[in-house]
């Protein structure tokens, strides 16, 4: 299934374009983007951020969901570079599920959870004055 993409060019007027969902999947991210990546857990003492727990089969723990505040690093063609809260680095495939840009209100609501900008220049081996 493609989509139609309309854009506007200051000399040109309208233009119009096909674009697979894979292809604006892809272009939604950039470098320095905030994203939320879902991850499934399972602990005998879940933390206070996890959500949706429940209890094992056989009561030994607890399987929760934790959401993971990542900054975009860099957009490759089917994954995406993220920096952790610690600064580590991870790659996530942009076509999964449980992936998605945060909204405006969550960047606010949860902006001390992002890796800071200090933090991404550190990485990338440019100091922050």
């Amino acid at each position: 299934m493609c989509y139609n993409v309309i854009t506007v060019d200051a000399n040109r007027g309208l233009k119009s374009k096909k674009m697979s969902p894979k292809m604006q999947r892809t272009q939604r991210y950039r470098p320095g983007d905030r994203v939320i990546f879902r991850a499934f857990k399972r602990s005998t003492h879940p933390g206070h951020r996890a959500r949706h727990v429940r209890p094992e089969p056989l009561g030994e723990g607890y399987q929760y969901e934790v959401d993971k505040f990542w900054t975009v690093r860099e957009v490759r063609e089917n994954e995406l570079v993220v920096l952790t809260r610690r600064g580590k680095i991870r790659m996530v495939d942009i076509a999964d599920p449980l992936l998605h840009g945060a909204k405006w209100w969550e960047r606010l609501i949860y902006r001390d959870r992002f890796p800071s900008e200090s933090a991404l220049g550190d990485v990338a081996g440019i100091r922050s004055v």
